[in-house]
């Protein structure tokens, strides 16, 4: 009786709501590599579109019949590429995937975590590329919700520290996007600029232009404003924000 008591009333550990990294499997990496055609067979079947609530529970049956027509050469590669996810690193477009479902999650859990145990307050800088090959760059911050800390945004100078981010990002990176296609949306940008560059760039008393609208004296403006900026030692002149 005591014992059943003690197990019952005992302090429970605390265990952590997310896991890092994934336990990849053939079967997982089967749907990665076939996503749109598993995709294609659910919706096919259940009418059920990419995302809905429903789309889920067919998930299992249709990986299943994709794995069904693979012959045993595929299915081992598969069960080898699922080792080398495993042991080192999946490719950067699933990297990609996973940073989009859980990136933000893992940081807020990593500063939370080194507060509770740690004491340690912590400002997560990061970079990375998605899908497309864009080169995305950004900040967590959670220290006005722990403990009686301030805002780290709030009370210090952060455009002093995001240019020099956002080059390092680039050199690390490359260019922001290997599509030599994608159109600018100059119009967002124009309505929208400080969402898009960073003040530093720009002369004080310029707003950006699509570049064909430009005068000849904002041309020279620019020119000379960034040509004064590379005398100074600053190598990046112009960047826009990921």
């Amino acid at each position: 009786m005591y014992k059943t008591w003690l197990f019952n009333n005992k302090k429970k550990e605390r265990k952590d709501m997310i896991k890092y990294g994934r336990k990849w499997m053939p079967r997982m990496v089967i749907y990665q590599q076939n996503w749109e055609e598993v995709l294609k067979r659910i919706e096919d079947k259940s009418r059920e579109k990419p995302g809905a609530p429903g789309m889920f529970k067919h998930y299992q049956v249709a990986v299943k019949r994709v794995m069904a027509e693979l012959d045993k050469d595929k299915l081992e590669k598969a069960k080898e590429t699922a080792e080398e996810w495993l042991n080192n690193f999946p490719p950067p477009k699933v990297q990609a995937q996973v940073t989009q479902k859980k990136g933000l999650a893992y940081m807020e859990h990593f500063s939370k975590e080194m507060w509770r145990q740690c004491g340690i307050r912590v400002f997560v800088l990061s970079g990375w590329k998605n899908e497309q090959g864009e080169v995305l760059f950004g900040m967590h911050y959670d220290n006005e919700a722990l403990g009686d800390g301030d805002s780290f945004m709030e009370t210090k100078d952060w455009e002093a520290i995001e240019p020099v981010w956002q080059e390092y990002t680039q050199e690390q990176f490359g260019l922001c996007s290997e599509n030599d296609k994608v159109v600018v949306p100059w119009s967002t940008i124009i309505h929208s600029q400080d969402e898009f560059v960073v003040r530093t760039f720009l002369p004080a008393d310029m707003d950006l232009k699509e570049p064909s609208k430009l005068q000849n004296w904002d041309m020279t403006a620019l020119l000379n404003f960034w040509y004064a900026q590379q005398e100074v030692g600053k190598c990046l002149t112009f960047l826009f924000k990921a």
